[in-house]
């Protein structure tokens, strides 16, 4: 899992249960793991102005600050939502979300919506490397803006986790016996680890899951989704599962379309863990 989708899940469930049931959020700080390589996390609202260009304001300096303005202002809900793109071209070929996904800004758009009783406000995350010699690794300066305010709110949808977490199995199923048939003994075993993690009694290493979910407010089917979805990630760069090529083209077909399969039902598990307090 990167580390936008991490943050996201984290600021939706984190989010959600403080502005609903009052949960203590005082260690959504940098110390947090979804902050893990971040020196800082603000947000930041657009204005305009009469007399000069519209320019980007601070809005909240941290997590917390920022949950906790949202709360005053009558938000009563945080949502994670992704929207899809496949229309990225190069050399006038569009690429696929998937192939992309370990660059950053790349593979869709996630967002964070706040959700008021009157409409709902989209922020968008920004990343940009501000210390790339951190001692600590804490490299990342990240800004999510308001890009998209004052928009008509929808109806919760409501994520049948037993639903995605089947068909999330057979898509792992499909792809490891795919991986086992190349000769791709690492990424088949890959592929099988995530699969075991969906049946798992105990899907995370103690402690582990509450890195991102709020202790004790999910149950063992969102905990297991969870845990296989971010197992199954393996799009990135040179060395991941994106940089495996075919010469054969029925092969490469198989295995494009395969992939493509498997990225879009792991961000619906994201979006299903991420809304389902």
């Amino acid at each position: 899992m990167k580390g936008d989708i991490a943050r996201a899940i984290t600021l939706a469930t984190y989010g959600t249960a403080f502005l609903r049931d009052n949960y203590n959020i005082n260690k959504l700080t940098l110390e947090h793991p979804s902050f893990m390589f971040e020196n800082k996390v603000e947000f930041l609202v657009f204005k305009k102005h009469f007399w000069r260009k519209p320019t980007w304001f601070n809005y909240a300096g941290n997590p917390i600050d920022w949950l906790k303005k949202l709360k005053e202002e009558g938000c009563k809900e945080i949502r994670m939502s992704f929207i899809d793109d496949n229309s990225v071209s190069l050399n006038g070929e569009k690429v696929p979300d998937y192939k992309l996904a370990g660059f950053v800004g790349g593979g869709g758009t996630r967002y964070i919506q706040t959700v008021f009783s009157d409409h709902s406000d989209m922020w968008q995350c920004r990343e940009e490397v501000t210390n790339k010699n951190a001692p600590d690794n804490r490299i990342w300066s990240i800004s999510y803006g308001r890009s998209l305010p004052g928009l008509q709110i929808q109806s919760t949808k409501k994520y049948d986790i037993e639903n995605i977490k089947q068909r999330l199995k057979y898509k792992l199923t499909e792809i490891s016996a795919f991986a086992n048939e190349e000769k791709l003994t690492f990424w088949a075993e890959w592929f099988q680890n995530a699969l075991h993690q969906l049946d798992s009694a105990t899907p995370f290493d103690e402690g582990k899951v509450d890195q991102i979910i709020p202790p004790g407010t999910i149950d063992l089917k969102t905990s297991q989704l969870l845990a296989g979805s971010s197992k199954a990630w393996c799009f990135g760069g040179m060395g991941s599962w994106n940089d495996v090529g075919f010469t054969e083209k029925n092969t490469e077909d198989l295995y494009d379309r395969l992939t493509s399969e498997l990225y879009d039902i792991v961000n619906e598990s994201y979006i299903a863990v991420a809304n389902s307090y």
